[in-house]
């Protein structure tokens, strides 16, 4: 059993073409089904603008800018402001630590990451 499917919708869309090959109805239903699903998955994420990245990096980024801010802030109120900033870089710590890599050096390249506006 084979099934074909060939898209195309207007000028700027591009097109895809997916061919399965199954030995019965039923898993070629199940195959179907698993990439209709697959797909739908990611056309909601990336049209839901609440949708924030994970692994920490939501964390990092709140740390950094927090972090840029109290260093603007005069007086006595910068170092409450780095403090609070410091507790966002909890979270990561915590997720390195538990897969067995090292905290600082996951910071430090989440840090660098997040400078040089790289993702991932």
């Amino acid at each position: 059993k084979q099934w074909y499917q060939r898209r195309v919708r207007g000028e700027e869309s591009a097109m895809s073409t997916i061919i399965i090959r199954g030995s019965t109805d039923n898993i070629m239903d199940d195959i179907e089904r698993a990439i209709d699903d697959g797909v739908n998955s990611v056309k909601v994420l990336s049209r839901d603008q609440r949708c924030l990245p994970g692994a920490a990096a939501t964390e990092i980024e709140l740390a950094k800018q927090l972090m840029t801010y109290g260093e603007q802030t005069p007086g006595m109120e910068q170092y409450a402001i780095k403090k609070f900033a410091e507790a966002f870089e909890v979270f990561p710590k915590i997720l390195a630590e538990n897969t067995g890599l090292k905290a600082n050096e996951v910071l430090a390249n989440m840090y660098n990451a997040h400078q040089d506006k790289v993702s991932g």
